[in-house]
Order: C-alpha cells, then structure tokens, then sequence
C-alpha cells in the first residue's frame, strides 16, 4: 500500500501532518458491542494487516471503529436496532 500525506486544519492556524500507509474503518450498531469486544475487533484487524504488510507497519496501522444509532442501520430496507442484532448473534 502507498503512504499517503494527510493535512487536517483546525480552525484557521494549527495543521496537523499525518503519514499513515493503512487506514481501517469499522461500522457498527450502537449498543451491539462492548469496550472489550471493540478493543478486540481493533488488535484482530491490526494483527491482519500486520500479517499482509510486516511488522515494521503496526505503528501506522490506523483503526478506527465508527458506531451508527441503534435503528438507523438499514439493511434491504429494513432499519436494524441493537436488539435486532444481539436477537440474530443469539441465533448462530
């Protein structure tokens, strides 16, 4: 994978610069997954692109878990809540 340059601005004097070379974004439910489970999804998914990629990339191996309200998650139409899903998790 390239490394990219990222410039982020905050207000109109500070920039921040940023070299990563992998960027992951988890979406989940609100409400579905607790803390542990989070921070596990976290080093599971480093640890896979660490295999891919080697060692030396585990320090700009970037995860980010994003977490949508419960019931605005749709799927074929149909909004999903925690509930739905904790329901389905039950079931396997």
């Amino acid at each position: 994978m390239s490394e990219q340059k990222i410039t982020k601005t905050i207000g109109r004097k500070i920039h921040f610069l940023y070299w990563l070379d992998s960027l992951v974004d988890i979406h989940l439910i609100e409400g579905v997954f607790d803390k542990s489970q989070k921070q596990a999804m976290i080093n599971k998914v480093t640890n896979a692109m660490v295999e891919i990629e080697g060692e030396a990339m585990r320090g700009v191996t970037w995860v980010r878990v994003y977490e949508v309200a419960s019931g605005e998650w749709a799927i074929g139409g149909k909004a999903l809540s925690a509930a739905d899903v904790k329901a389905m998790q039950t079931r396997s």
